[in-house]
């Protein structure tokens, strides 16, 4: 890894934000680059580098924070980048420079602090107000010298955006999707053959490859439910060739029904992952329906959904209503047995053919380290 990520740095990538812990993060900083601390939705990094950072006593002129991903309804229960400096200063770093790191650094390295990053003559005038730093909870918020928030209540409105009919529709699927689209044919004679594997870990992006049994019926591969080996599909949806990458994952602890989504990093086809065929095309196809979105099916029916009109990848709702909306889907989700915190969140990085190890297309799977399609055999 020493020599790629000498050539990486080399290229002028100047910072990560994929550091999963201490060795990664020190191999970047004594390499020059940025490392950019994250804690999200299911990218939960923040306490082993910090951690690190504060027991070597580590320079932090090297160091900013990020949230990658964060969902709205974890926004309003943590809090965003306040939330890092808050586990900051609570494992022991002052406060000081836990809210450097968050504000000076920040602006330094994408080289606009001529305008951000400090309370001095000339900068905007963007400023939190609080009274306990161990707390990190604003008081009050300033936006361009404005009072725009107190106590947690916005005191004005944001502008109400028009958004151009091409960006709410870009959602086209090639052809129909039916229980067909996920079939999985084998020639194997046996019972159950043995096939690779996505599997999650818990609170990362990253993933392992395993090999698995799952049962061969009717000359088709199957899901194997009481061992948590369900199937994964990601179908284009920009109409452009009606790929269908259809692998198999392991982590999300469905009992039934099928989750799809829109948002599907980096390229935001929809992914989907089910029990069974006919919830998956149920699923992919109230995306489809919505231009975009989240939903979740159980015997063939959509038992809940939310709309991402923008590009397929956003609401275009207050973020008081697309909290409520996400609640209650996730409420949805865990009676279809799923344990995961944000299964959403977790499903959209599944599919990223840039996170090890492994990753699945419409093109297929994706053995990240060795950059190659293969099958699941």
């Amino acid at each position: 890894m020493g020599q790629e990520l000498n050539i990486y740095a080399s290229s002028g990538i100047s910072d990560d934000h994929e550091c999963v812990d201490a060795e990664e993060m020190i191999a970047r900083l004594q390499l020059g680059m940025r490392v950019l601390i994250r804690e999200g939705s299911t990218e939960r990094n923040a306490d082993a580098l910090l951690r690190a950072v504060i027991e070597k006593n580590l320079p932090l002129d090297g160091l900013c924070f990020c949230t990658d991903d964060k969902h709205p309804t974890e926004i309003r229960a943590e809090g965003h980048i306040n939330y890092i400096v808050r586990r900051a200063i609570a494992l022991g770093m002052a406060p000081i420079d836990a809210i450097r790191i968050a504000t000076i650094n920040a602006a330094r390295h994408i080289r606009m602090d001529d305008e951000i990053g400090s309370i001095t003559p000339g900068r905007c005038a963007d400023i939190l107000i609080m009274d306990d730093l161990e707390k990190m909870e604003p008081d009050m918020v300033l936006y361009e010298g404005n009072l725009v928030a107190r106590d947690g209540a916005l005191l004005k409105r944001c502008e109400v955006r028009h958004y151009p009919a091409w960006i709410l529709d870009t959602v086209h699927l090639k052809r129909a999707i039916t229980s067909e689209s996920f079939a999985l044919p084998t020639v194997h004679p046996g019972e159950t053959t043995q096939v690779t594997v996505i599997e999650l870990i818990d609170r990362q992006i990253i993933t392992k490859r395993i090999m698995a049994s799952v049962p061969v019926r009717d000359g088709q591969l199957s899901t194997d439910i009481p061992n948590d080996i369900l199937k994964l599909a990601v179908v284009e949806r920009y109409g452009k060739n009606g790929n269908v990458g259809v692998g198999f994952v392991k982590g999300f602890q469905l009992k039934n029904g099928a989750l799809a989504f829109s948002t599907s990093h980096d390229h935001h086809n929809i992914v989907v992952v089910g029990t069974n065929d006919k919830d998956m095309a149920a699923a992919v196809n109230e995306v489809a329906r919505l231009h975009g979105g989240l939903a979740a099916t159980k015997d063939g029916n959509v038992i809940d959904s939310m709309s991402l009109p923008i590009g397929g990848l956003m609401s275009d709702r207050c973020a008081e209503d697309v909290m409520c909306e996400l609640d209650r889907i996730n409420r949805a989700v865990a009676g279809l047995g799923c344990t995961l915190p944000a299964p959403f969140m977790a499903l959209s990085f599944i599919s990223l053919p840039t996170v090890p190890e492994l990753g699945l297309t419409d093109m297929g799977l994706v053995d990240v380290l060795q950059h190659k399609l293969i099958s699941l055999s």
